[in-house]
C-alpha cells in the first residue's frame, strides 16, 4: 500500500471581522433579551403602565345614556318629555367593504344622493358635496339631525349601501309655548369623542365652517381638557368641555358642542348629548339627566367584542320626574290675558304672576315675549322676566313703606299734611296731580298714591336705616331662592346720607326689584305678618327607587306685627274699594279684591325717560280681603296707552277666572254644581253635530265653523283644561261659514274666529264687542268684519246689548261719551289732557315719581 505524504499547509485566521459582528449581535440580542425580561417582570417602563396601554389597546367602551326625567303641571299634564331621534351619516371608506357582494360603504354616490336629498329636503348638490368628502364617515348638518322615527323608516327601505344612524332622544314640549320660561328648555349639543392624548383635525372635521368663513375661529372653554394647537386639538385630561366655532368680531356662534375625552378607544366619534339650559330644566338639570352608565369589552382587530372575555357593566340610572307647583288653568288665564294685552297695547314685556298664599306655591307665571322651546329663536332672550328682570317698581313699593311705619308703632292714619308738592332740598317732587287734593289724612294719601304723603310718612315714623332694614326684612334685595335659574337680587343699597335718596325709596323709586320678590313681600300682609317663601317645584320623583321628594312651605319667623299687616291690608282695601282712590280700576261687584297701583319711570343711560308710555305700570293685589288665598302680581313696561287701562281689564279677567275656577265667592259658589273644571278631548274626525252636544252638555260656548259633518280643527287642543262656560272653537269639513252673534265676545276670541273663518278684521276700541258690521248668521264670503269694542266689567252679562239700562254706579260700565263729571284720574278721557293725564307725569327734572 503506497503511502501519500500530505503536504504541510500554512492555515490563515481569516475570522477576525466575522467574530467582531457575531460579538455585536450577542450584545444586541443580550439587551434585548433584558429589555423582554424588563417588560416581563415590571408592569412600569419608561414611567407608562404597560398593562394599562395594553388594555386600552383593545378596551372599547360604549356610553349607556341614561333617560331624562319627565316635567309635569301639579296634576300631572305633561309639559317636558323625550322623544327618540336620529341623525344619518354614511359611511365612504372602501376598507369597509370585505364582501363586494355586500357593500358596507357608499357604492354609487349620485344615486344615493338623489334619494336622500327627496326624503333630507334638502339640496341635492350639498348631499353629494358632503358624500364625495375624503372621510371615513360624514353626517348631514341640520339636515340629517333630529330624524323622527318615520324618516328612519323611510331611509332605511332605500335600502342604500353604507348608510346608518345614530340613535339620540330629543326633548320635546307637548304644550310648545305653554308656560315656557317656567319650563325653561333642554338643548341637545354634537358631542365630539376623543381619546386621551389624540390628535384631532376638528378644523377637517367642521371644514365645511372652516371653509365658508375665513375668519372662522375655534373657541376651547376649558384647555385643561382639550389644548387648541392651532392645526389640530390634543386632548389632555379626562373630562368634558364645551367649544365654539365663532365668526366676527362679535363671536357670532357658528355652532356650539362638547368635547369629551375618555381613556379608552371611542366606540363612536359623535353623537348627540342634552343638557339643561333655562328654567327648571337647568336649575334641576343633574336631577333630571339621571346618570349615564357604560359598557366596557375587549375587542379583536375588526373590532368585535371577543369571546369568553369579561365585561363591565354599569347601568345608567334614569333621571327623576319633576311636578311643578303650576295649575295648567291658572296658568292659561293668565297666558290668555298677557296675549290680549300686548295685542291691544304693545307693551314691550308683560309678567303676570298667581301665587297661592299660604304655601308660596307659584300657580301660574306668563311672560312676553315668550318662546317655544320645541323651535329656539337665534334672537329670543335668556331672561325669564320673573326672575331676570330688575326695575324701579313705583308705587306699590308705598306698600311696605306704610307697613313699616305701621310696624313702628308711631303710624298715625289720621295725620294730616299738605299734599301736591314739597322741596327735599333742591329737589321739587309732586303727587301725579301736581296741585293735589288739599290737606287730607295719610291714609287718604295711600288711596291716592300721594308721592308726598309717602314722604312726609317716612320723614315721620322711620329712618333711612329703619327703611332699609324693613325692605331688607321683607326680601327685597336679595335672592328669593326660587328654583329657577338666573335670579337677581334687585338692588335697596341707596345713600342713607342723602335725603332725596331715601326719600324717593319710599315712593318706589332709586331701588329695583323683581316681580318674584312682590309676591313673596305680599305674603307678609297676606300672613298677618309671617313671609311665606314662593316655590315652583312640588315634588321630585325618583322612579328608580320610588321615593317622593316634596316641597316643604317654608314660612319665615314673625317680620312685622299682626296689626300693622292688617292696617296695610285695610289700606289696600280702600285703595281699590273707594270709586276715588286709583285701584278703583279693579274693582269687581262682589269681589273684595284688595291691592296697590304702581307707575314708574324708566332709567336709561342715567336719566329717566319722557313721553306718553315710557312707563312701567304695575298692580299688586291679592284676594279676599279677610284672608287672601291668592296673590297676583302684573307688570307692564311702555304700552301704547296710560295709565291702569292698559293693565286692569286683563288683570280683572284673570281675577274674575281664578276666582270661578275655585269656586272663591259666594255668588259663584252658588253655581258650584255647574261650574266644573274638564280635560278636553280631541273631537277631530268626529261628527260635528255629536260634538257639539257633547259639549254643550258640558255647559260650553261652542263655536261651529262650517256647515261640515266632520271637525277637522278645534281649540282649546286635546288634554286642554276647560271649565263651565268657556268658548271652544269646532272647525268642519264644510265651506259655508255663518258668521254668529259676537257681541260681549273678547277682541282675542273674535281674532280666533276670523283665522278659522279666514276673513280680516278691522275694529276701534279695546275691551269687549259692542258692534258688528257682518250680521249674525250671515254666510261669510271673503267679506271684512269690522268691530267696536268698549271697556265694560268683566262681570256685565254677554247680551248686555239686550239691556237698555244704564248702571251709572259702577265706572267700568259707564257710556265712553260721558266721562266729563268722572272724578277718577285714572278714568279721565285720554283726548282730555290738560290736566295731568297720568299720575307719571311729573316734571323730570324734579326728579318726581310718575305715579298714580
Amino acid at each position: 500500500m503506497k503511502r501519500v505524504k500530505k503536504r504541510n499547509t500554512i492555515v490563515t485566521n481569516n475570522w477576525v471581522i466575522p467574530k467582531r459582528f457575531l460579538l455585536f449581535y450577542l450584545f444586541v440580542l443580550f439587551i434585548l433579551l433584558g429589555q423582554f425580561a424588563h417588560i416581563s417582570l415590571f408592569t412600569k417602563v419608561n414611567g407608562n403602565n404597560l398593562r394599562e396601554i395594553a388594555a386600552n389597546r383593545t378596551t372599547v367602551s360604549k356610553e349607556l345614556i341614561a333617560r331624562r326625567g319627565n316635567i309635569y303641571d301639579s296634576t300631572g299634564n305633561m309639559l317636558a318629555t323625550n322623544v327618540t331621534s336620529y341623525t344619518l351619516f354614511a359611511y365612504l371608506s372602501s376598507t369597509r367593504t370585505t364582501n363586494p357582494d355586500d357593500p358596507k360603504h357608499v357604492v354609487n354616490k349620485e344615486l344615493t344622493a338623489k334619494k336622500l336629498s327627496e326624503i333630507l329636503d334638502a339640496p341635492y348638490d350639498y348631499v353629494l358635496g358632503r358624500l364625495s368628502e375624503n372621510k371615513y364617515q360624514v353626517e348631514f348638518g341640520s339636515y340629517g339631525s333630529k330624524l323622527t322615527e318615520l324618516e328612519k323608516i323611510a331611509i332605511e327601505k332605500l335600502e342604500l349601501p353604507g348608510i346608518d344612524f345614530i340613535e339620540s332622544t330629543k326633548r320635546f314640549y307637548p304644550n310648545g309655548q305653554f308656560a315656557s320660561y317656567i319650563v325653561g328648555y333642554a338643548k341637545e349639543y354634537t358631542r365630539i369623542n376623543l381619546k386621551l392624548k389624540e390628535n384631532f383635525d376638528i378644523k377637517e372635521y367642521y371644514k365645511n365652517y372652516f371653509n365658508k368663513y375665513k375668519d372662522a375661529r375655534l373657541i376651547i372653554y376649558n384647555e385643561n381638557i382639550v389644548v387648541d394647537n392651532q392645526d389640530s386639538i390634543k386632548a389632555i385630561k379626562v373630562g368634558s368641555t364645551f367649544f365654539k366655532i365663532v365668526i366676527g368680531e362679535d363671536d357670532k356662534p357658528l355652532i356650539t358642542g362638547i368635547l369629551n375625552v375618555t381613556k379608552n378607544d371611542i366606540s363612536t366619534r359623535a353623537d348627540v348629548v342634552t343638557e339643561g339650559e333655562l328654567g327648571v330644566e337647568s336649575k334641576y338639570d343633574s336631577f333630571l339627566k339621571g346618570q349615564n352608565g357604560s359598557i366596557t369589552y375587549q375587542r379583536d382587530p375588526s373590532g368585535y367584542q371577543i369571546p369568553d372575555t369579561p365585561e363591565e357593566r354599569k347601568d345608567a340610572t334614569d333621571g327623576k320626574d319633576i311636578y311643578l307647583t303650576i295649575d295648567s288653568s291658572i296658568q292659561r288665564f293668565l297666558e290668555e290675558a298677557v296675549k290680549k294685552e300686548v295685542e291691544d297695547w304693545h307693551s314691550e314685556w308683560m309678567i303676570m304672576v298667581a301665587m297661592d298664599a299660604k304655601t308660596g306655591e307659584i300657580l301660574g307665571s306668563a311672560t312676553s315675549p315668550t318662546f317655544n322651546p320645541n323651535s329656539l329663536s337665534s334672537n329670543m332672550s335668556y331672561q325669564n322676566p320673573l326672575v331676570s328682570y330688575e326695575y324701579e317698581p313705583g308705587s306699590v313699593m308705598k306698600i311696605y313703606t306704610y307697613l313699616c311705619a305701621a310696624d313702628t308703632g308711631n303710624y298715625k292714619g289720621d295725620t294730616k299734611y299738605k299734599s301736591g308738592t314739597m322741596l327735599i332740598g333742591k329737589n321739587r317732587v309732586n303727587d301725579w296731580k301736581p296741585s293735589g287734593w288739599g290737606t287730607i289724612t295719610y291714609d287718604v294719601g295711600f288711596t291716592y298714591s300721594s308721592n308726598v304723603g309717602a314722604i312726609n310718612v317716612a320723614k315721620d315714623t322711620l329712618s333711612p336705616s329703619k327703611l332699609k332694614a324693613c325692605l331688607k326684612s321683607y326680601g327685597f334685595g336679595e335672592k328669593t331662592g326660587i328654583e329657577l335659574s338666573s335670579e337677581v337680587r334687585g338692588n335697596v343699597n341707596y345713600n342713607e346720607a342723602v335725603d332725596i335718596d331715601w326719600l324717593s325709596v319710599s315712593f318706589g323709586q332709586g331701588l329695583t326689584a323683581t316681580a318674584i320678590q312682590q309676591v313673596q313681600a305680599l305674603s307678609i300682609i297676606a300672613n298677618n305678618g309671617y313671609m311665606i317663601k314662593p316655590h315652583i317645584i312640588k315634588k321630585v320623583v325618583d322612579n328608580n327607587t320610588g321615593e317622593e321628594t316634596v316641597t316643604e312651605v317654608e314660612k319665615s319667623q314673625r317680620i312685622t306685627s299682626e296689626d300693622a299687616a292688617k292696617t296695610v291690608k285695610k289700606l289696600m282695601y280702600d285703595n281699590v274699594q273707594t270709586k276715588t282712590a286709583t285701584g278703583y280700576w279693579y274693582y269687581i261687584d262682589g269681589f273684595d279684591v284688595i291691592g296697590k297701583t304702581g307707575t314708574a319711570q324708566i332709567a336709561e343711560k342715567g336719566k329717566y325717560l319722557t313721553g306718553d308710555g315710557n312707563y312701567i305700570i304695575s298692580f299688586a293685589g291679592m284676594f279676599p280681603y279677610d284672608d287672601p288665598e291668592i296673590i297676583i302680581y302684573t307688570a307692564i313696561k311702555k304700552p301704547d296707552t296710560y295709565f291702569a287701562k292698559a293693565i286692569s281689564p286683563y288683570v280683572v279677567e284673570v281675577i274674575n277666572n281664578i276666582a270661578k275656577y275655585k269656586n272663591m265667592y259666594s255668588e259663584i259658589a252658588e253655581k258650584k254644581s255647574s261650574m266644573q273644571k274638564y280635560n278636553i278631548k280631541s273631537y277631530i274626525s268626529s261628527d260635528a253635530s255629536k260634538a257639539k252636544e257633547d259639549l254643550e252638555k258640558m255647559k260650553m260656548n261652542v263655536v261651529l265653523i262650517g256647515d261640515g259633518d266632520k271637525i277637522i280643527n278645534q281649540y282649546p287642543e286635546r288634554n286642554s283644561t276647560i271649565i263651565t262656560g268657556d268658548r271652544i272653537y269646532l272647525v268642519t269639513n264644510g265651506n259655508k261659514i255663518e258668521m254668529p252673534d259676537i257681541t260681549g265676545w273678547a277682541l282675542s276670541d273674535v281674532k280666533r274666529f276670523v283665522e278659522y273663518a279666514n276673513i280680516n278684521i278691522e275694529y276701534k276700541g279695546h275691551g269687549f264687542v259692542t258692534s258688528q258690521s257682518i250680521k249674525p248668521k250671515t254666510i261669510l264670503n271673503g267679506e271684512s268684519l269690522s268691530i267696536e269694542l268698549k271697556e265694560t266689567n268683566i262681570k256685565a252679562k254677554k247680551d248686555d246689548k239686550k239691556d237698555k239700562k244704564k248702571d251709572n254706579k259702577d265706572e267700568d260700565k259707564s257710556d265712553d261719551k260721558d266721562k266729563k263729571d268722572n272724578k277718577d284720574e285714572d278714568k279721565s278721557d285720554d283726548k282730555d289732557k290738560k290736566d295731568n293725564k297720568d299720575e307719571d307725569k311729573s316734571d323730570n327734572k324734579d326728579k318726581e315719581n310718575k305715579e298714580e
